[in-house]
């Protein structure tokens, strides 16, 4: 299998992005993995940033609220791997921010196989650290994905996606995005 064609999606971070956290606690981790079923929306209020993206982080990592222009684009191309529940943004003036919804992901692949990770030395995060043994890669077994389009490894909320996907983000100029190679990731 070629993991070179495997992208781990992500935000890019984006200056003045806006950022949300829910009203009241919830299940992230089920959530993420597509296992709620809500009949209600999920209330978000603002944390930091004003600019509502395509792409707008929950403060729960993994867990990202999704615009109407991303999830049509990915029924319009018949993407697979993914399910939609319901939202509302509010920004900092309490003005509803239309078009949202909370982004699942239902499809899989099993646990990381960290063996076949190569060790690097990564960065110091401040100014007086020492770089720190890391590993450089993310892999799976090949067998264990069910091949979906966008899926997740067991155990974790990294979104993976394949090329084709990161392709049609890009061609849709989707905001606050970011895509790294899993063979390329490291930690």
């Amino acid at each position: 299998m070629d993991y070179n064609q495997f992208y781990i999606l992500s935000d890019s971070d984006l200056k003045d992005a806006l950022y949300v956290l829910p009203k009241n606690q919830l299940e992230d981790y089920k959530l993420f993995k597509g296992e709620l079923e809500l009949t209600y929306p999920i209330i978000f209020y603002p944390n930091i940033g004003k600019k509502a993206n395509d792409l707008i982080g929950s403060g729960y990592a993994g867990l990202n609220l999704f615009s109407s222009k991303i999830t049509s684009m990915l029924m319009e191309h018949y993407i697979t791997g993914w399910k939609i529940n319901p939202c509302e943004i509010y920004d900092w003036n309490s003005n509803k921010i239309e078009g949202y919804t909370i982004f699942s992901v239902i499809g899989r692949c099993g646990t990381l196989d960290f063996s076949k990770s190569e060790k690097v030395m990564l960065p110091s995060l401040g100014p007086k650290g020492k770089s720190i043994q890391g590993l450089k890669g993310l892999y799976f077994e090949p067998d264990s994905w069910d091949g979906a389009d966008i899926f997740t490894p067991e155990g974790t909320k990294f979104i993976f996606v394949k090329e084709k996907v990161k392709k049609l983000f890009e061609e849709n100029n989707i905001t606050n995005i970011s895509f790294k190679k899993i063979t390329e990731f490291a930690r």
